[in-house]
């Protein structure tokens, strides 16, 4: 493996690890979402 290759392979694990942490991200604000709707059916 030459230097540049390893410096790619870090750029993809960056992209990755960010697109993950978005969409942990994103799905924890519509978990939230949903359970205000939830509680404003039952109330």
């Amino acid at each position: 493996k030459t230097s540049n290759e390893d410096i790619s392979d870090a750029k993809v694990n960056d992209t990755i690890r960010k697109q993950i942490s978005t969409q942990d991200n994103i799905s924890e604000t519509d978990l939230q979402k949903r359970k205000v709707r939830l509680f404003n059916n039952i109330g």
